[in-house]
């Protein structure tokens, strides 16, 4: 238990590699399990991190804020990388990043078959990215995470509440390939939600994820977002079943599947209250949504 920063690990200006490693039901303010910062470089290879930030582990009410499982923070120096089918599941945060949160420039990497499930805050219930940071998803699953509020404080940052059930961005930015979002459940963007971000999605699905409101796959509000290939099925919205644009978003599609996707307003698609934005669909197939 860390009163602060990192319930079981915290790296400053450190290089550290846990191989197989188990880290369960610690706590901590910032990283429940893991606190990096700094010119850091720490690699998960296999291994579970779980249950943590949940305040499990203590009488004292040390739950998460930002960071259930890992936090990172600092410039592009700091990295953490989740790899070699690691399992990042459970985890909690009252506020952001249940599984992981990353910020100010800081980048995280979650590769190699690694999943990130069953995780909660009120932002970004598997991961939230803000203010630089860089998230970057090869052969990743993102999978059950839940964002709903954990609180009845507030998020700070100008971060949306109850957004991004799977992974929520805030002025960051986003690389993902050979990767899936799927089952994942928010107000908005159950799958993905981006605000003022950078998203590039190369043969990324999203399935069957559900937002009571809009953006059931995926929410762009502002920002610049290029998806190529992948598909969005049967995922469920108040307002684009699949996929929500809204604000300044400039989104571009080439080559990406919707199939069986729902909403009362856009089954696959919506694009409502844009603001000198645009959308532009190349080679896209759209079938059977209501």
């Amino acid at each position: 238990i860390a009163a602060s920063r990192g319930g079981a690990v915290s790296a400053i200006g450190a290089d550290l590699t846990a191989s197989d490693c188990v880290f369960g039901a610690n706590d901590g303010r910032y990283g429940g399990a893991a606190f990096v910062s700094g010119t850091s470089d720490v690699r998960i290879e296999g291994g579970v991190v779980e249950a943590n930030g949940c305040g499990a582990a203590n009488t004292t009410s040390v739950e998460a804020v930002q960071g259930g499982g890992v936090f990172v923070q600092g410039g592009s120096d700091t990295t953490v990388t989740v790899s070699a089918a690691a399992v990042v599941r459970a985890n909690c945060a009252t506020q952001f990043g249940g599984g992981a949160c990353a910020r100010d420039g800081a980048a995280l990497r979650i590769d190699g078959g690694a999943r990130v499930l069953q995780n909660a805050a009120t932002t970004g219930g598997g991961i939230f990215a803000i203010d630089g940071a860089m998230l970057t998803l090869s052969g990743a699953s993102v999978v059950e995470n839940v964002a709903a509020r954990q609180s009845d404080i507030p998020p700070c940052d100008g971060a949306v509440a109850a957004a991004g059930g799977g992974v929520a961005l805030k002025r960051a930015d986003l690389v993902a390939e050979r990767s899936s979002f799927a089952s994942n459940e928010a107000l908005d963007g159950a799958g993905l939600h981006a605000d003022l971000s950078t998203v590039v999605l190369t043969a990324v699905d999203f399935g069957a994820n559900a937002a009571a409101g809009a953006g059931g796959g995926a929410r762009f509000v502002g920002g610049t977002v290029s998806v190529v290939g992948g598909a969005a099925a049967s995922n469920a919205a108040a307002r684009g079943g699949a996929l929500s644009c809204a604000g300044s978003a400039v989104v571009d599609l080439n080559g990406t599947t919707f199939a069986e996707n729902a909403a009362s307003l856009g089954g696959a698609i919506d694009v409502g209250n844009a603001d000198e934005g645009a959308c532009t669909l190349s080679g896209v197939g759209v079938n059977c949504s209501h």
